[in-house]
């Protein structure tokens, strides 16, 4: 693939935008992207024309790789605005695992990244660029070098302790910083990775069997559908789970615990700015089930006080990752990234470094023992299903539509997705603003993973001094709603 590339003209530094179904045409195009000196983009195949759309025009890829029918439904309307770009077709009939293909050699990434980087430049030059929704607006291009990656890679091996022999289920999108670590964090210690893209969880499970299956790593919905399945066998073979992209439930483990009898589990917290931040050891599980552990292998975390102090035991603060973990920043974006990536307070302990450091608008308490717990959001970003949403981005869909006037969305706890999504609104006054047309056109045009749970119209839409929503008060109506089983 990377030869490919370079014959199909890439030059170092160009963006190959990847449309992440989980294959293994889609593993080569992303590793032979990195290996050519190109930066690939993992495109979420859940994604509708208008979030791809905004994607090649903020980063301008230069090429489109994708199956027959992926090129099919979005070339002509990304041909029309994108005149230069050029489009490879990935079907073949190709191994479904890493362990399959025979002579060629999976670790090579790792040992040329770490030992051969002058065939691209430093390790700190870009390697990927992964789309995540910010607090407001359209969604972000994260940059992550190659020594992200590799130093990504090899601090989650160090915890999970992965070996050669090791069989990893790919069931997270390659587009979900979860799901591409799957990938590395398998190639950096040379085990197998299993491509699977489930329809159902009961597949996922076969799968698992099948495969003798030794670490899956997924997030709470996944863990819930897989709990909910009605005489599941037990998968004797996983020696680990791994839970990230939001809480998982204590009585949801212990369901994770009979479904996987010899498996430890791990549960990880982290935002794609940093990669993965915390995680909490199988060992700790009982006495502290709703922690999100310490820093991760090489990362630094502090918890920073409002004026810029570390936090006392058991005193709330915002969580800052410090390290090589920590993105290069927002492509094209240098406002949010000076926002986003700024240096640690002067004077916290042990003394601030020149390591990148990067915000994460969480905030958390740590307690005598140095574990952390999270409390909750800075901002109004809604964590549904391993995905960061923003209410912004649904609400500019939803006004779009001509069926509103005003609107807002809010997360509404949930323990298997983490937040469930709620639209309120006020409707346009000419027209049937009925719920049902409401939510198809969102249908249309979002996500599955973006689209509410619950619409609720409001015939008083309450409002803030700044002629916004009073999202206050809009939580408090929702509050109302649930304790009377409205919702």
């Amino acid at each position: 693939m990377d030869h490919g590339l370079k014959e199909a003209g890439l030059k170092p530094g160009e963006r190959v935008a990847i449309h992440a179904h989980s294959s293994y045409e889609t593993i080569v195009a992303l590793f032979g992207t990195a290996s050519a000196g190109g930066v690939f983009i993992p495109v979420n195949r859940m994604l509708k024309p208008a979030q791809v759309q905004h994607i090649f025009a903020d980063c301008e890829p230069r090429f489109f790789l994708a199956n027959h029918e992926v090129l099919q439904r979005f070339l002509p309307q990304l041909s029309a605005h994108h005149h230069e770009l050029t489009s490879i077709c990935l079907d073949t009939k190709t191994p479904k695992t890493t362990s399959d293909i025979g002579d060629q050699n999976w670790s090579s990434w790792r040992t040329s990244r770490v030992s051969d980087q002058t065939r691209v430049g430093s390790g700190e030059n870009l390697c990927a660029i992964v789309y995540t929704s910010g607090s407001t607006g359209m969604p972000k291009g994260i940059m992550l070098s190659h020594n992200n990656l590799i130093v990504g890679a090899n601090s989650v091996n160090e915890y999970l302790g992965t070996i050669a022999s090791d069989r990893l289920i790919a069931a997270l999108p390659f587009s979900f910083d979860a799901g591409l670590s799957q990938l590395t964090t398998a190639f950096a210690a040379g085990a197998s990775v299993i491509c699977h893209n489930y329809l159902l969880p009961q597949d996922l499970l076969t799968e698992l069997r099948r495969e003798t299956a030794t670490g899956l790593t997924a997030v709470p919905s996944l863990w819930s559908q897989l709990c909910s399945l009605r005489d599941a066998q037990p998968v004797e073979s996983l020696r680990y789970f791994a839970n990230t992209g939001g809480a998982l439930a204590p009585a949801l483990r212990e369901s994770l615990e009979t479904l996987f009898p010899n498996a430890e589990p791990y549960l990880m917290y982290g935002f794609t700015e940093a990669f993965r931040g915390t995680y909490l050891e199988p060992s700790q599980v009982n006495s502290r089930p709703t922690s999100i552990g310490r820093a991760i292998p090489g990362a630094r975390i502090d918890v920073v006080t409002a004026n810029g102090r570390t936090a006392e035991i058991d005193e709330p603060g915002e969580l800052v990752q410090s390290g090589p973990h920590v993105a290069m920043g927002y492509w094209n974006n240098p406002m949010a990234t000076a926002k986003k990536f700024r240096p640690l307070p002067a004077g916290l302990n042990p003394p601030t470094t020149d390591l990148r450091s990067a915000w994460s608008g969480d905030i958390v308490r740590r307690d005598a023992d140095g574990y952390l717990f999270f409390i909750g959001r800075a901002d109004e970003m809604i964590k549904t299903s391993g995905y960061r949403v923003s209410p912004e981005e649904i609400e500019s869909v939803a006004r779009e539509s001509g069926y509103v006037d005003q609107v807002a969305a809010l997360g509404l706890p949930d323990e298997a997705l983490g937040a469930r999504i709620v639209l309120l609104y006020s409707p346009a006054s000419t027209i049937d603003a009925a719920e049902s047309k409401i939510r198809a056109h969102l249908a249309r045009e979002l996500p599955r993973y973006m689209l509410p749970r619950h619409i609720v119209m409001l015939s008083n839409f309450p409002l803030n001094a700044n002629g916004k929503p009073d999202r206050i008060t809009l939580r408090e109506i929702v509050n109302e709603k649930l304790v009377d089983s409205d919702l």
